[in-house]
């Protein structure tokens, strides 16, 4: 589990780093898209049995994510 946005600034480069120092085996990148930028999640392990969950607060603004997740 890792708290995102509990005292600090709330960025999308905090939270790829506080995903990655957690060491959760969920691995967190930022991607341009040329008009925006993206947190991208990915398992460190490919399998069934790596599949993560996300859960927000349901306060949280501002974050949505695709109807249907990408997997590769």
């Amino acid at each position: 589990s890792v708290n995102i946005g509990a005292g600090g600034s709330g960025t999308l480069a905090e939270a790829r780093d506080l995903i990655n120092a957690a060491n959760t085996g969920v691995r967190a990148s930022l991607v341009g898209d040329g008009g925006q930028v993206r947190l991208v999640l990915n398992s460190t392990q490919t399998g069934a049995g790596n599949a993560f969950t996300i859960e927000t607060d349901p306060g949280l603004t501002g974050l949505s994510f695709p109807a249907t997740p990408v997997q590769e």
